[in-house]
Order: C-alpha cells, then sequence, then structure tokens
C-alpha cells in the first residue's frame, strides 16, 4: 500500500510539473493584448483542440491573473494585477512587453508567456485561471498567418 502511494504521489507531481510547463504558442495562432487597463489585460490567440472537438478556438485570458510587477519587472504572480502598475503592453511573439512602475520611474520590462500560459485543449491557462471564448465580433475568419503546427 505504501508503494502505492508513492507511486501516486510522484504521478501527481510529474503531472503537475507538465501542467506548468506553458508552451501555448506553438499551438495558437493570432495571438495579440486587447484592452490594456487596471481589470483587463487580455491575451486573446486562436489554439488547438483536441481531435474530437472544433480545429481551434479563439479565446483571452485576462493577465492580471497571471503576471505581476515587483519594482519595475513583470514577474509570474498568481493574481498579480500588472495592469495596477503597467501599461503600454505589448506582444512580440510570446514575449509581453509593458512599461511598468519603478522605484526609479517608469521602466520597460518583458516576460515570456509562453513559460507559464499553456493550452488547454483550446483554452489559454496560467495557475487556475481558464481563459473565455471570445465574443463572436472579435472571432477572426482570416487564419493567414497560422503557423505550421505538427500534432
Amino acid at each position: 500500500m505504501m508503494i502505492l502511494t508513492a507511486l501516486v504521489f510522484c504521478f501527481g507531481l510529474l503531472v503537475s510539473t507538465c501542467n506548468a510547463a506553458g508552451d501555448y504558442y506553438n499551438s495558437c495562432f493570432q495571438t495579440n493584448i486587447l484592452g490594456s487597463s487596471d481589470v483587463f489585460l487580455l491575451l486573446e490567440s486562436n489554439c488547438h483542440t483536441p481531435p474530437m472537438g472544433p480545429p481551434w478556438i479563439c479565446t483571452h485570458l485576462n493577465l492580471n491573473n497571471c503576471y505581476g510587477n515587483q519594482n519595475g519587472n513583470l514577474i509570474e504572480q498568481d493574481k498579480g494585477m500588472l495592469g495596477k502598475s503597467c501599461d503600454n503592453c505589448q506582444m512580440d511573439g510570446s514575449v509581453l512587453s509593458c512599461d511598468c512602475n519603478s522605484d526609479d520611474g517608469k521602466r520597460r520590462s518583458s516576460i515570456d508567456t509562453n513559460n507559464l500560459v499553456v493550452n488547454q485543449d483550446g483554452w489559454l491557462k496560467c495557475f487556475s485561471y481558464v481563459g473565455d471564448k471570445c465574443p463572436p465580433d472579435q472571432q477572426s475568419g482570416d487564419q493567414s498567418d497560422k503557423r505550421a503546427i505538427a500534432f
């Protein structure tokens, strides 16, 4: 019984480690930032779904739930509310860059969102926060910038 308990514990650690790895950017396309406020800073992307579902879901995730500002540096932080002290946020690939308050004034800071954000069956996710489906008027029918994705 003790061996079975140890195996279940180790498997749980392995699964939680795998889920924390990020890597949404290789299975999503048309990734960009919508809005920029202390309440909403949305990462929007079209993400690949499992074989039995639709091929893609347009989903957005509030990055205020995923990142924070520590003296001008973007950090991974559960419910970090980066929008309260950072603005002018932009995406370049999977890298998020913002102007953030620090002790010395504003500082440009960047963080690779691909290290935290995951594509969970077509839905963007960080920590325990799962993104929402994009409203129909925000979903893009143009998939011309779709990267080659092997599954």
